[in-house]
């Protein structure tokens, strides 16, 4: 016995029946993923520090995550520990760009650009004035 149960399946052909092996292929890699609308653009007070989520809408398991910096599409600077579904960044200084790439069997679907910037907050305190 070899492991494999005897039977018949009903196969895909093509045109000229010939097996369609593009189907079956495609049949076994499962559900690429898809990602939520994402917020694009994350303000953060200088020096601190900015969480960056990917949630998964639908996809198989199990899922890869590769994070980089640059604009989507740019894999030049992969970031070394940003392989999970978050990723923070160091404190940010400076506007910087990020975005995840998230993989399965089926294939892998790039993220929007993440603009992170940060702000200074415009406030004024008045204090009483008094004049002797």
């Amino acid at each position: 016995w070899n492991g494999y149960t005897e039977g018949y399946a009903a196969v895909p052909t093509t045109e000229n029946g010939n097996v369609d092996y593009q189907w079956l292929t495609e049949l076994f890699k499962g559900i690429m993923p898809s990602l939520q609308n994402l917020a694009q653009s994350i303000h953060v007070l200088p020096r601190q520090q900015a969480v960056l989520k990917a949630t998964i809408t639908s996809g198989d398991s199990p899922l890869s995550f590769q994070w980089f910096q640059g604009f989507s599409g740019q894999t030049g600077v992969p970031i070394s520990d940003g392989i999970s579904d978050t990723f923070t960044t160091p404190p940010v200084t400076q506007t910087l760009h990020y975005w995840v790439r998230v993989s399965n069997m089926a294939g892998s679907i790039d993220s929007p650009t993440f603009t992170v910037s940060t702000y200074i907050p415009k406030f004024f305190t008045y204090l009483p004035y008094t004049t002797k």
